[in-house]
């Protein structure tokens, strides 16, 4: 839907802000999922240039004042968590959580707290 309004991406900035605002967080960035983009030869059509065969990255495109440093940046699928959301539930739910680590003498403890998720 976002793609087919130009109106609805001068919103992006504002929302932003609304949600770095309303999740009281130090910033808010938004991105688009990508394909790679492929070398293409003239006589291509015009869906040549996507390469359907590599994952997807994120391109950020939109951010809040304080996160203008992540204007135009990418994330691989290698880099971070952030594309296991694309995930269906069953794969992620067959990974087995990342370990923790802890700095060296210092043990970490599992919340006690009844509203802490496992």
């Amino acid at each position: 839907m976002l793609n087919k309004s130009d109106e609805q991406l001068l919103n992006l900035p504002a929302l932003a802000n609304f949600l770095k605002e309303m999740t009281n967080t130090t910033g808010a960035y938004i991105g688009w999922l990508r394909p790679p983009i492929k070398p293409i030869e003239e006589d291509d059509d015009d869906k040549a240039h996507i390469d359907e065969e590599n994952p997807k990255y994120i391109w950020f495109n939109t951010h809040d004042p304080s996160h203008s440093f992540m204007f135009e940046k990418v994330l691989k699928i290698d880099q971070g968590v952030t594309h296991d959301v694309f995930k269906d539930k069953e794969e992620n739910a067959s990974q087995p959580p990342p370990e923790e680590e802890g700095e060296e003498g210092f043990e970490l403890k599992k919340s006690e707290d009844i509203l802490d998720l496992e």
